[in-house]
């Protein structure tokens, strides 16, 4: 079996795309992908989507993300937090900010169920991830989280329409309902008119529209953003960031960015400051 990759995104779409049995969830099934052939599988065990709970009124009452008591330490016995308790709520878009070093990235990976606290608990839209074995958090990944990242990574042999119809091909196999609702986001973002084109053709505030539509066209519970606009100039970040929030509120997802900008501000409902001690108000944290 192949070993993870170390990358926080090479790792996310290894261990979403795999398949719990060790089928290739690799470059070439996405370019068979891409090619046609078999579209739109691409050799993964379909696995069934966790029943939804966003239309049960669970969402209304109930955090779609809690986390309580986390703690994380890394090799070397230096405490990146501990104590951290955090609740994000449906239509939500928390920022957390901190120091380069924080653990801000390794927060989002434990949320992600890419890594593990030391202690503490991690419960997405009513499922504690440390109870999961890897199948349970792939298909947790696979139908419930969507991830938005700062170099895009929107994979250049795939048309748009393609990059973002991915995540479906991954649970579904009704390749006409998959295009139209790939097709849907895209023309949600303002790319409708761009299905066809490929990555070289866009700049990179388009680029980055195509990977919020993509981390939304399943309509995930929660949406994470790893530095998700750090690659933009002030102004197309603040585009991007208004429509991020904007698409977050529509599609009743809660959604954590972390982020060295305080311009999240503008756009968030929380900003929030990571320290060792944990999470706290980031106008107190100053």
């Amino acid at each position: 079996m192949s070993s993870l990759p170390a990358d926080g995104f090479a790792a996310f779409i290894w261990r979403s795309l795999r398949c719990p049995t060790g089928g290739p969830g690799d470059a070439r099934a996405a370019k068979r992908f891409a090619a046609g052939e078999n579209r739109p599988a691409i050799h993964i065990e379909p696995v069934e989507a966790p029943a939804a709970k966003g239309f049960s009124g669970l969402r209304e009452t109930k955090p779609i993300l809690a986390v309580r008591d986390l703690a994380k330490t890394v090799p070397g016995g230096r405490r990146l937090f501990s104590g951290l308790d955090l609740e994000v709520k449906a239509g939500e878009l928390v920022a957390v900010v901190g120091e380069s070093g924080s653990g801000k990235s390794t927060f989002l990976n434990i949320l992600a169920g890419l890594d593990d606290g030391d202690s503490g608990e991690v419960v997405v839209d009513g499922t504690a991830t440390g109870g999961l074995d890897e199948r349970g958090r792939t298909e947790l990944r696979r139908t419930r989280i969507g991830f938005v990242f700062q170099a895009f990574h929107i994979l250049p042999y795939l048309t748009l329409r393609q990059n973002v119809a991915l995540p479906l091909a991954l649970v579904s196999g009704d390749a006409a309902a998959i295009e139209s609702q790939a097709d849907a986001k895209l023309a949600a973002v303002g790319l409708g008119d761009r299905g066809g084109s490929y990555a070289r053709d866009l700049s990179g505030g388009e680029l980055q529209r195509v990977a919020i539509a993509r981390a939304l066209v399943h309509e995930p519970a929660l949406i994470l953003g790893d530095e998700p606009t750090g690659n933009l100039d002030p102004e197309t970040a603040g585009r991007v960031l208004a429509l991020f929030a904007g698409a977050v509120r529509e599609g009743d997802a809660a959604a954590v960015i972390v982020t060295h900008s305080r311009s999240v501000a503008a756009v968030a409902d929380r900003v929030l400051t990571l320290t060792s001690n944990g999470l706290s108000d980031a106008d107190r944290a100053r």
